[in-house]
């Protein structure tokens, strides 16, 4: 298969190009390739980006990964694998084609009954694969202004990792610590060398020196910058300014101008340079929605509105915007250009998370793509090689 005329996005810019791949890898890159025994699609000139990996998600339209999900659910939208299939699929809809299911807020019983519900719709998922895991907040400080809505709060240790993950790390990506915790150096000393996950750091207190301390001993993600964080202060050496003078620390970014101001944004993507921010939506099992009034099965009314989710008083929930919406809002209110959008939304989540065989448009990488126009509406989604979404339509 080839697709002609696309204004591929590869290696922080635009071309124009063709690509030849097959059900498993992108096999071949250039100008005017042999269309001869080919099926091909043409692109129409619209903009190709890689099959976009969605590295921070929890749910999504009503639905949840979490496998503790509560059964008064279970009849509208379905006991907790036919909600995690659904997510997969419809983001599908977004460019989405690789997904790292977020959870957190557990017990370890629950943990793993979770973790092994992914693994087993991994064999057949008909969707975005779910084909690693994100574990924010994992460990993280109760005292923190935005923990007040967990209920398992835990030391981080080399025991309960491995008994939360099912005694296998080899698809875990991202594990959240507050490194001021008890024991967090100790902790990731063994985790960053001798395991392949990545730290992050978020929901913590720490100090700018215990963060270049984590640093020193592995730590080099953060989950979503700036939320999470204590509030900045100029006469407080506090975990945000720690962060952005460590060039070894990558940061996940909300850019949908709400979550971080757009000026925010633009300062952190200077400090840190562009190659070391990448994006995420943070869905939330209420995310996604239409805009109106929805109920819930415990009485609650939530509203969305204007790309966030707020219950009857008017307090924001959660954003409500999907992959696509938020690469809107990145270049038309936080004020990107399209190739900063490219970047941080494609190449930028491999590049930062060490993902070698998808996100980008490159020979031997996976056959993901999504083909958008110049308003970052979805025209065609494509995973391992086929079509699976087409216009307003999943295939």
């Amino acid at each position: 298969m080839i697709i002609k005329n696309a204004n591929i996005f590869r290696n922080g810019k635009f071309e124009q190009s063709d690509v030849l791949f097959d059900e498993k890898q992108i096999l071949k890159i250039g100008k005017d390739l042999d269309t001869e025994g080919e099926e091909v699609i043409d692109a129409e000139g619209k903009d190709l980006y890689a099959g976009i990996i969605d590295c921070h998600i929890h749910g999504g339209f009503m639905r949840s990964f979490q496998a503790n999900v509560k059964k008064e659910t279970w009849e509208k939208y379905g006991e907790p694998e036919r909600q995690a299939r659904y997510i997969c699929r419809k983001v599908l809809e977004n460019g989405v084609t690789s997904i790292m299911p977020t959870i957190g807020d557990l017990t370890v019983d629950e943990y793993v009954e979770c973790v092994r519900l992914i693994r087993e719709i991994r064999k057949d998922v008909e969707g975005a694969d779910p084909f690693m895991f994100h574990f924010e907040g994992a460990y993280q400080n109760p005292q923190h202004h935005s923990s007040f809505m967990h209920n398992h709060d835990t030391l981080p240790s080399r025991e309960h990792t491995l008994a939360m993950t099912d005694n296998d790390l080899s698809d875990v990506c991202l594990i959240g610590i507050a490194p001021e915790m008890e024991g967090s150096m100790e902790y990731l000393e063994w985790l960053c060398s001798e395991t392949d996950v990545h730290a992050e750091a978020g929901y913590t207190k720490a100090s700018a020196s215990t963060i270049t301390r984590a640093a020193d001993r592995g730590l080099d993600q953060t989950t979503h910058m700036f939320n999470s964080f204590e509030p900045m202060h100029h006469r407080i050496d506090g975990p945000d300014v720690g962060i952005m003078i460590d060039d070894r620390i990558k940061c996940q970014l909300t850019l949908d101008s709400y979550h971080v101001s757009p000026y925010w944004c633009r300062f952190l993507i200077k400090v840190k340079g562009l190659d070391n921010i990448y994006g995420l939506t943070d869905l939330s099992s209420h995310s996604g929605l239409p805009e109106g009034i929805h109920y819930l099965e415990n009485g609650r009314i939530i509203i969305a509105k204007d790309g966030f989710i707020r219950d009857e008083k008017g307090t924001i929930q959660s954003g409500n915007n999907t992959m696509d919406q938020i690469m809107y809002k990145a270049r038309n209110l936080v004020g990107l250009t399209k190739e900063e959008v490219g970047s941080i939304f494609t190449e930028n989540v491999a590049g930062c998370l060490g993902i070698k065989d998808r996100g980008k448009i490159e020979v031997g990488r996976r056959s993901d793509f999504v083909i958008m126009d110049d308003e970052y509406n979805v025209i065609k989604t494509i995973l391992k090689g086929k079509v699976v979404y087409l216009g307003e339509q999943l295939c």
